[in-house]
């Protein structure tokens, strides 16, 4: 009788590493789905983080953090003052604003193969396109690109 539940148990295992491997599978196809739809349309998915934190000096290097990050699509011909304006009305929270500063978490491959983030600040023209190079050479490991906003709010006389 005891045997008989250890091979139920021993079976229950089997059958959900296979279950694990199998989610594995799809979720690395959709991911991989994901980079190429973007290639292919000339689009790329962000994450963007904003009123959180910037976490130094961790295991993986930088992580941003928030409470309500939000996704976004941007075309990779965009310009940058027109990224900065959508950007600003993505927020939807009636209040007018500008875009103070923008930092992307930067995929580096250190010594020994070992993947970190770092900061790379995104400040013009130049630095966005480099920023969207970047990830075309490093979607399939980091399938969106992620970045942490800084807003500030613009009086009505400002404008």
């Amino acid at each position: 009788m005891w045997g008989r539940v250890a091979d139920v148990s021993f079976c229950d295992s089997m059958v959900m590493q296979h279950v694990a491997k199998f989610d594995t599978i799809s979720l690395r196809r959709e991911k991989l789905f994901e980079c190429v739809s973007g290639v292919i349309e000339g689009t790329t998915n962000l994450l963007v983080y904003h009123n959180g934190e910037i976490i130094r000096n961790t295991h993986e290097g930088v992580r941003f953090v928030c409470q309500n990050p939000f996704s976004f699509v941007v075309p990779c011909t965009m310009t940058f003052m027109k990224f900065q304006n959508d950007l600003c009305q993505s927020m939807e929270n009636g209040m007018l604003r500008r875009v103070s500063s923008i930092l992307y978490r930067n995929f580096v491959i250190v010594f020994g193969g070992r993947i970190q983030f770092d900061i790379m600040p995104i400040i013009d023209e130049e630095s966005m396109q480099n920023m969207i190079q970047i990830h075309r050479q490093t979607q399939v490991r980091q399938p969106q690109i992620e970045l942490y906003v800084e807003f500030e709010n613009v009086e009505a006389d400002e404008i």
